[in-house]
């Protein structure tokens, strides 16, 4: 997530402010009085010009001052810069059992319906949810099992956003009972 800009200067009491932008977006001021290099963290707006990437372009403005006045003419150059690091979240596994019998799932005859809600970070967006039950896998944000097997049951989620991070998260347990 950190970059760092290093600067050449031509001569040691020169110092320089910097801005950045991505894309079309808004130039954003990193400050003044800057010797040689700088670190910083790109901010949120700017990384959601790249939500399928964990790097991109990005424009750096450099002026150069001598004091309070400025030195030649301001410097263009782009940089690439790193998203900073993150984890999608799985927030909600949602069970709603069907074909249950006095409130109990039971074996050959219950399904499961789970409904996932997840998020991603930074732009990104969630690509693609696999969820796997009782053995078999399923895709989709909302699923239906098949008929269960019995036993001790969890869905076991794992989501993958734009930018191919993945989280993964269990729902909480539950029985299947012999017919």
């Amino acid at each position: 997530g950190e970059t760092t800009i290093t600067i050449a200067r031509a001569v040691s009491t020169f110092t320089h402010q910097l801005w950045y932008k991505v894309g079309n977006s808004v130039w954003y001021d990193l400050g003044k009085n800057i010797g040689t290099s700088k670190t910083f963290t790109i901010d949120i707006e700017t990384a959601k010009q790249f939500p399928n990437d964990v790097r991109g372009s990005m424009q750096l403005c450099v002026r150069t001052y001598n004091g309070t006045t400025t030195i030649g003419d301001d410097y263009y150059y782009n940089v690439v810069v790193s998203v900073p690091n993150y984890t999608p979240t799985i927030s909600n596994i949602k069970l709603t059992g069907n074909g249950l019998l006095s409130g109990e799932y039971v074996k050959g005859k219950s399904t499961v319906t789970a409904e996932i809600t997840a998020a991603s970070m930074y732009g990104a967006t969630i690509r693609s949810y696999s969820s796997t039950v009782d053995g078999k896998t399923y895709s989709g944000s909302k699923f239906t099992s098949s008929a269960l097997s019995n036993g001790s049951k969890t869905v076991s989620v794992t989501v993958t956003d734009t930018r191919g991070k993945t989280a993964t998260l269990a729902s909480s347990a539950f029985t299947v009972r012999d017919y």
